[in-house]
């Protein structure tokens, strides 16, 4: 009897929130913890891709063909999500790419949304509190530690999570 009586309540429980709106399931985790693990998964594909070339190749990874470069010891992810790319850098600047990388200099693959959205920043953030501090850089652009401390103010805004290379 008791066992009815507690059925009973948790039926009449479940009735009572859906019936008054309130959802208590955080839609966005699973978006979130998929852009997070993507994000990670890529980083460590892309390094050991990269790794790999350095051990076999006598240059530096160019920035004008470094997917078809890496294609040859690692499958280049896709980016984890829709409006992101991955870039790759190897003269301190993003913004212009190089044909020939200059030695000595911090090299590193940037995850970039132009207008990344709150679950992909959240999930990117994720990714970065998974990974070296040292190592992994979020901000509003590739290279910058922007939101490393602070979170944007709105979405969609840019994003960048770059992961350096230890030459």
């Amino acid at each position: 009897m008791a066992n009815l009586l507690i059925t009973i309540m948790a039926v009449a429980l479940a009735a009572f929130v859906l019936a008054s709106g309130a959802w208590y399931i955080d839609t966005r985790v699973g978006p979130t913890n998929e852009i997070k693990l993507k994000s990670m998964a890529g980083m460590t594909s892309l390094a050991a891709g990269y790794r790999a070339f350095n051990m076999s190749d006598t240059q530096i990874l160019p920035e004008t063909s470094w997917k078809t470069s890496l294609g040859s010891y690692v499958t280049v992810p896709q980016p984890p999500g829709s409006g992101l790319e991955w870039i790759y850098d190897c003269n301190n600047d993003y913004a212009v790419e190089v044909a020939t990388c200059a030695p000595g200099v911090r090299h590193g693959f940037c995850l970039f949304g132009a207008s990344a959205s709150e679950v992909q920043f959240t999930g990117m953030k994720r990714a970065r509190s998974q990974m070296s501090s040292s190592q992994v850089d979020i901000g509003s652009s590739c290279g910058a530690g922007t939101y490393n401390s602070t979170d944007p103010a709105s979405f969609s805004t840019p994003v960048a999570l770059t992961y350096w290379l230890t030459n």
